[in-house]
């Protein structure tokens, strides 16, 4: 199991290794959410300047799997991902606030359609499979299909149909021989 500080010295590694020039938007500091949240996101998410980390899976990923998912979300901060969330936080303020007008009803409707179109995008299993590569070229792609395969494991929803696209994309086949030979 890694500690808050092993899961902190692979983001510092990650941050300097693979520095991006938006980067000093960034928190330095991982984001530790209770456990209670999980259920909600998955363990782990990049939103708008936060790495989150669950409190569970912090207690519970071993060592290989807080580097995968250290590298894989750094991998949505090195694609850009973490723009859309500013906009869909942007968009979120600016629909609240809108005076209930009829003159404003269009301009508030207008930016409440980019958040969705964002929060569309965003959530588009294309973005997984670009920080999977991201996090493929940082700790190589049996690191990832391993992690992919301890989140299966221990995550909630099991292979789900997007973990299962992804696990693909990096090699993994369902052939019970065949994951045997890869968890070695």
């Amino acid at each position: 199991m890694a500690s808050v500080q092993q899961w902190q010295k692979a983001f510092d590694e990650e941050r300097k290794t693979r520095p991006v020039a938006w980067g000093f938007l960034m928190s330095p500091r991982l984001l530790i959410l209770p456990k209670g949240l999980t259920r909600f996101y998955g363990g782990a998410l990049t939103w708008l300047r936060w790495i989150c980390i669950g409190q569970d899976m912090l207690d519970d990923a071993p060592n290989d799997v807080a580097r995968f998912v250290i590298a894989h979300e750094w991998g949505h901060v090195r694609r850009g991902h973490i723009f859309a969330s500013v906009v869909i936080f942007i968009a979120a303020l600016v629909t609240i606030w809108c005076p209930m007008t009829p003159k404003w009803a269009i301009f508030g409707w207008s930016i409440g359609m980019v958040g969705l179109f964002t929060i569309v995008w965003v959530t588009r299993l294309e973005r997984e499979f670009e920080a999977d590569e991201e996090a493929a070229a940082r700790v190589g792609r049996d690191s990832v299909r391993n992690g992919l395969l301890w989140l299966v494991d221990h995550r909630p929803g099991g292979l789900t149909a997007d973990r299962r696209a992804r696990l693909e994309r990096v090699g993994w086949n369902e052939s019970p021989i065949a994951e045997a030979a890869l968890r070695e």
